[in-house]
């Protein structure tokens, strides 16, 4: 396990995501979390892209209620790692609201904005 092999499966993980398979890049984003886990690197950049990217993933899937605590917790290690009112945590807030909106969840989406 190392935090090199965690890159690369979640880089091949948007690569599925991008073709269609989208059970493989559960997989494979799952298992890089996983590592991140075992690592001790949770709170590493790539780890918390990962997360996101799980996230907006299970968005598109329309596994909504883990999708919103996945996105509650990238929210949540982005501030512990960059402090609440920086620009990756905004950007991160942006990022779910647009997901939610293109999901017809506006209601909640504009609690987000």
């Amino acid at each position: 396990n190392h935090p090199y092999v965690a890159d690369a499966l979640h880089t091949a993980a948007k690569a599925l995501v991008k073709v269609g398979e989208t059970r493989g890049a559960l997989l494979k984003f799952a298992e890089a979390a996983r590592i991140y886990e075992a690592c001790s690197a949770t709170l590493h950049y790539n780890s918390i892209a990962n997360a996101q990217s799980l996230a907006s993933l299970l968005v598109d899937l329309g596994d909504m209620e883990k999708a919103q605590s996945m996105f509650e917790e990238v929210i949540a290690m982005r501030k512990s790692v960059y402090g609440a009112n920086c620009v990756q945590v905004a950007k991160t807030i942006n990022a779910y609201a647009i997901l939610l909106a293109k999901h017809g969840r506006m209601n909640i989406a504009l609690q987000n904005y």
